[in-house]
């Protein structure tokens, strides 16, 4: 028998997009990233696609959502209750997970900025280590946390 073939290597400079941001664009999910992690993703310099804001006009969203991912080196979800409840986002997450799986990446990064009942997150989720930014105290260690590892090399199995 022979061994696994080998993941396609991952060339890091070709990625346009440093972070790719699924969130549900309802309140106050959609207030929270324009307001809060939107301005903090860029004052590090890092260079973001945000779910529905680089969509080409007249191209099918969902190929428009998988070109937008596939283009970015991480995808951030923005875990809240209607995040979990949208199929969009549910789409945007199982395809990231998707595309890792194949690449023998590690591009999914949950974060979470209001209280979540664990139970409601999907195993596939539940799985990945989720940066906590509701605990006032924490919120500030955990944003660094994050731009360093959007920052820093796509980890790999």
């Amino acid at each position: 028998m022979s061994p696994p073939p080998k993941p396609p290597d991952i060339v890091e400079k070709d990625f346009r997009y440093d972070v790719y941001i699924s969130y549900v664009d309802e309140e106050p999910d959609a207030t929270w990233v324009w307001d809060t992690l939107l301005p903090r993703l860029e004052q590090a310099g890092l260079r973001i696609a945000v779910s529905g804001d680089v969509e080409t006009p007249g191209v099918a969203r969902l190929i428009n959502i998988e070109d937008g991912i596939a283009q970015s080196k991480r995808t951030i979800v923005v875990l809240s209750e209607a995040y979990l409840a949208d199929n969009v986002t549910e789409f945007e997450n199982v395809l990231v997970q998707t595309m890792g799986i194949q690449e023998g990446s590690y591009r999914l990064l949950p974060i979470k900025f209001t209280p979540i009942d664990p139970n409601r997150l999907p195993t596939r989720l539940s799985m990945v280590t989720t940066l906590d930014l509701v605990h006032p105290r924490r919120a500030q260690r955990e944003f660094d946390r994050l731009v360093q590892a959007l920052q820093g090399p796509l980890p790999r199995r």
